[in-house]
């Protein structure tokens, strides 16, 4: 192997800087432009996953479950302002009515229902090394054969402050739109009303037609 003489690196330098004019303006700041993911930790029992999607001062969140188990979650927030999404494939199957959700002003947390009771083990529906934004909820989480004896995590929550997925319906996720007008529900044409008198009154103005006796 011969290293290349100082005189050719100089000149692939040069050539480097006399393209780099010709890129984006904007490549560098790329990074700016793409979503970010928040910080989640979870944990569980036999009826219910723990959600805390971990995004400061959120503005105007869009969130979505379906009962397959699929999550999508956008919003703006941390001290930067930035966007962040999520989507997610959940273990399991959920109960998208049962579930409860709360909006604070660190986080978001879900009481997410599941569709059949017993233990996922893991939050994810795809196996392997779970992502680095996903963490264990280490406050709520109780081993599955210590679960008669610990704690129930369900008394750390107030459900009457706790609401279901409506309350993000504004943003444009987590429900149907009020406004929205089913096509069977169009206004139908009057088949009654007509421009001239109802077939009954013309039957008994017009005359009556002679009778024909039998001989």
């Amino acid at each position: 192997f011969k290293p290349r003489s100082r005189l050719s690196l100089t000149n692939s330098a040069k050539v480097t800087v006399k393209y780099l004019h010709r890129l984006p303006k904007d490549i560098f700041n790329s990074t700016d432009n793409m979503s970010l993911t928040p910080n989640v930790i979870w944990a569980e029992n036999k009826e219910w996953v723990f959600v805390t999607i971990e995004l400061p001062d959120c503005k105007e969140p869009k969130l979505n479950l379906e009962a397959c188990g699929k999550l999508d979650f956008s919003g703006v927030g941390g001290t930067d302002q930035k966007q962040y999404e999520l989507n997610m494939e959940l273990f399991g199957e959920i109960v998208t009515e049962d579930t409860k959700i709360s909006k604070g002003l660190r986080n978001i947390v879900m009481l997410v229902k599941k569709a059949e009771e017993g233990y996922w083990n893991r939050l994810l529906k795809a196996k392997g090394k779970a992502p680095i934004w996903l963490k264990i909820d280490w406050n709520k989480w109780v081993d599955e054969d210590e679960e008669d004896e610990a704690a129930n995590p369900m008394d750390q929550f107030d459900l009457s402050q706790m609401g279901g997925m409506d309350q993000f319906a504004q943003y444009g996720m987590g429900g149907e739109d009020e406004g929205e007008v089913d096509s069977d529900d169009e206004d139908l044409p009057d088949l009654e009303s007509t421009d001239g008198p109802p077939a009954e009154e013309e039957e008994e103005d017009a005359p009556e037609k002679p009778k024909i006796e039998e001989l």
